[in-house]
């Protein structure tokens, strides 16, 4: 997926996407190959948080939406994903609100795909 200068304007609120300092502590305790498997289940394949909550992201939105939002949030900040966390803590907001709008899929999908990367990245590990 290629970054539009729409979309990259309004994920840098979002910024960072990882958490450094927290995430060294994690390598303490968990191999980087772990986190990473970790982060894959969460945001990679059809039955991910993020493909399921991507899935249901059309307006209007109702509590299932919210609730996998919220998991999905947890999820990210607990591998220290602090970009991928905010923007569903903004999700849960925006559906709570009844605003949601198409546009939050393609963001919440770069946003996966992003935070994915730079998790990578930090890691030093590559495809």
């Amino acid at each position: 997926m290629i970054l539009n200068t729409a979309a990259a304007a309004h994920l840098s609120t979002f910024a960072p996407l990882v958490d450094k300092v927290m995430l060294q502590e994690m390598r303490d305790l968990i191999a980087p190959e772990e986190l990473l498997a970790m982060a894959s289940t969460l945001l990679v394949g059809p039955a991910s948080d993020l493909e399921i909550l991507g899935g249901l992201l059309r307006p209007p939105a109702h509590g299932d939406v919210a609730g996998q939002a919220h998991k999905l949030k947890g999820g990210a900040f607990m591998l220290d994903l602090h970009g991928l966390g905010l923007f569903c803590r903004h999700l849960e907001l925006v559906i709570k609100s009844d605003t949601l709008t198409a546009s939050h899929k393609e963001h919440l999908a770069i946003m996966g795909e992003t935070s994915l990367a730079a998790l990578k990245a930090e890691l030093s590990l590559s495809d």
